[in-house]
């Protein structure tokens, strides 16, 4: 019998968004872009589906999702989720040092607790919520995700387009936006990989690390992420970033890492601007 997709069922991440199932271990930034954190879960409870097609140049995979094991709700009580992804390679050579990746998400949530909340600190863990919707009653939610990703080299774009609609007559059925755009350029000429399996792009290693005296690994990068949740009568706030990063990977495991951001913020008719100096000592237990 002819094999039909992985299942894999329990706590994950949900088969949506680019960035989102990359790990953050080897994205160029410290934190994922605005708009991730703020519409979707970090990870659900559920079931997923998925594989490849086409000679491993297409990805896809369906899930459903309950988070009543996390919510202290019953089953019955606790919202489901039908999420759905599809990327495709419209450009890869052999050794995948020149690629374009395109893909399109769906998500829909029936809202049972009846209301939707969505809000998310500047890019900065430590920081508190910059903006905030507080509940909207909702009979339901449906989310679109776009993302691309283009690699020449040691060159990498990659940005994502992020949608989500609220069925709520007292909000005004808002619709809330999103948007990232990020470029890295890897000094030392190394180039990213990518996983076909999962349509997302990988990691970099260090042609030449530090303990073989070699240079290690240099890449510097810059992004700007946008989210908007004012709409209808919700005034959740307007926050964009934009940021600039230096890693140094002495090794595949271990990277040292700045990130600077401005952060500017609208809500309530008043603007604010706010600086962000992150830094980071990573080091991967292998």
């Amino acid at each position: 019998a002819e094999e039909v997709g992985r299942l894999t069922v329990g706590k994950m991440k949900e088969p949506i968004s680019l960035e989102r199932l990359m790990s953050l271990a080897y994205e160029p930034f410290m934190e994922r872009p605005v708009g991730l954190d703020a519409l979707f879960p970090s990870r659900n409870v559920g079931v997923r589906l998925s594989d490849t097609a086409l000679d491993r140049r297409m990805t896809w995979s369906v899930g459903w999702y309950n988070d009543w094991l996390d919510s202290g709700e019953s089953f019955g009580e606790s919202s489901e989720q039908l999420i759905g992804r599809v990327t495709g390679l419209a450009r890869v050579n052999e050794d995948e040092s020149d690629l374009l990746h395109v893909g399109l998400g769906l998500r829909y949530s029936d809202t049972r607790a009846g209301v939707v909340r969505f809000k998310t600190t500047p890019e900065a863990f430590f920081a508190p919520d910059f903006v905030d919707t507080g509940d909207v009653p909702a009979e339901g939610a449906t989310w679109v995700s776009l993302e691309t990703s283009w690699q020449r080299g040691p060159l990498w774009l990659a940005g994502e387009y992020l949608r989500t609609d609220v069925d709520s007559g007292p909000g005004g059925d808002p619709t809330f936006r999103a948007y990232h755009v990020a470029a890295s350029f890897v000094l030392t000429g190394e180039h990213r990989g990518y996983d076909r399996r999962r349509g997302i792009p990988g990691s970099l290693t260090p042609a030449r690390p530090v303990r073989d005296r070699g240079p290690g690994l240099w890449e510097v990068a810059v992004r700007f992420s946008d989210l908007d949740l004012t709409d209808g009568s919700v005034e959740g706030g307007e926050l964009n970033r934009a940021s600039a990063a230096i890693s140094w990977y002495l090794s595949r495991a271990t990277r040292v890492e700045l990130n600077v951001g401005r952060v500017e913020l609208d809500r309530f008719g008043t603007i604010g601007v706010t600086n962000v100096v992150q830094f980071r000592w990573q080091m991967l237990l292998e």
